[in-house]
């Protein structure tokens, strides 16, 4: 499930792992931003104070994520 942003960004949606997961902001790469426990994101079709709407790109089922690390 993947939303636009009014700003050029997108939000994509997974299915909660069964643990916690720790909100992060550009700890993976630049512009890469993780919300779990405690964060949150905007619902699809909210409208941005820049008068923008954030779009449904992707209206699929949400997956799961891998979170294996192949270190």
């Amino acid at each position: 499930f993947t939303v636009a942003t009014p700003t050029g960004g997108f939000h994509r949606y997974y299915k909660w792992p069964g643990f916690k997961v720790r909100n992060s902001a550009g700890e993976l790469g630049p512009g890469i931003d993780i919300r779990g426990d405690g964060g949150f994101v905007v619902a699809p079709y909210s409208k941005h104070k820049n008068g923008g709407i954030y779009t449904v790109l992707k209206n699929i089922e949400i997956s799961s994520l891998d979170w294996t690390l192949n270190v």
